[in-house]
């Protein structure tokens, strides 16, 4: 018993931690991340719509953010 308990447990937390990982609310394009485009590295934050503060708009645009705001996320 105690081996299905910890295997079911082991199944659930692999299958919460890879939704996590994908879930973006229509604020991120998969589509529109270039991972190795370059960018300035002038520090002008601004905080995408997903809650994450970048580095500047070009890191932003990169990273797949369709929307962001000027500074830093609270």
């Amino acid at each position: 018993m105690k081996k299905i308990s910890a295997v079911f447990i082991l199944l659930s937390i692999i299958t919460f931690s890879s939704c996590s990982k994908y879930k973006n609310d229509g604020c991120i394009d998969e589509k529109r991340i270039k991972e190795n485009a370059p960018c300035n590295k002038m520090l002008l934050p601004v905080c995408g719509c997903n809650g994450k503060t970048y580095g500047n708009a070009c890191v932003a645009e990169n990273a797949g953010v369709l929307s962001w705001k000027e500074g830093k996320c609270n």
